[in-house]
């Protein structure tokens, strides 16, 4: 599938999907951040966006060739 993208197409995808992350991360760091209170440690606050990071590549990644 990305193989019959356009260089414009995959760029715009790449960034679609990092807007779309930044849109859920930034306010669930402010909401769970231990600094002020909440449940959570920024330590754990990464690793789940590491984690979330990580899966999402190998899974889209993984049928892709380097050519």
């Amino acid at each position: 599938m990305l193989a019959k993208m356009s260089l414009f197409g995959t760029l715009m995808l790449s960034w679609g999907l990092a807007f779309f992350k930044y849109i859920f991360q930034v306010p669930a760091n402010r909401v769970g951040s231990g600094e002020i209170g909440r449940p959570f440690s920024l330590f754990q606050l990464k690793t789940v966006s590491l984690t979330a990071f990580t899966l999402i590549t190998v899974f889209v990644v993984k049928t892709d060739e380097l050519v």
